[in-house]
């Protein structure tokens, strides 16, 4: 019992749901999902509890995926691939199954990986890891990019009748804005 305890998931830690509801409830809360998918079998499984041990059970780790993230585990099915979610988050986000246990940073608007790291990893290198999420948040990277638009007007006619090449140039958006703005009256 005490080796089960040992080695036992992050409950404390984890999103209870689906993959769809962690990822609806991270955006809400304007927080990373962090995803861990695990193996129980095959050469992923020792390194999955050591994961569970050594990683999640750390004090600091702890409090940065608490304060940062929506966390949310995942362990692979012995049977029914079709119905294992792990399985298929695996397959979408091109992991094979002897590269479990990984650690995924999603951006939870988009589903969009931002981040992976296979195999276990230990608390200082899970904080190198996960740093640059810890200090933003989702909105911020979702953010549509707004571009003023500047009006392009036709270049001059040069002197051998041609017209010039300068069309959304530089030259004509710093022309119009040497134009004094229209007053309405």
């Amino acid at each position: 019992e005490s080796l089960r305890e040992l080695f036992r998931h992050p409950y404390e830690l984890m999103y209870r749901g689906s993959f769809h509801d962690a990822k609806v409830h991270a955006a809400r809360g304007d927080r990373f999902l962090l995803v861990n998918l695990q193996t129980s079998t095959g050469a992923g499984d020792f390194p999955s509890k050591m994961q569970n041990r050594d990683l999640w059970a750390d004090e600091l780790v702890k409090k940065v995926v608490e304060d940062s993230f929506v966390f949310f585990l995942l362990q692979t099915l012995n049977s029914d691939a079709h119905l294992d979610e792990c399985a298929k988050l695996a397959s979408f986000y091109k992991l094979e199954k002897d590269q479990l246990p990984a650690v995924l940073v999603l951006d939870p608007i988009t589903g969009q990986l931002l981040a992976k790291r296979s195999g276990a990893m230990m608390p200082d290198e899970f904080m190198q890891f996960a740093d640059e999420y810890m200090k933003s948040k989702p909105n911020a990277l979702s953010l549509p990019k707004f571009v003023q638009k500047t009006p392009v007007f036709p270049a001059p006619v040069a002197a051998g009748g041609e017209q010039e090449l300068a069309w959304g140039s530089a030259a004509a958006a710093a022309a119009v804005e040497q134009q004094p703005p229209a007053v309405s009256e």
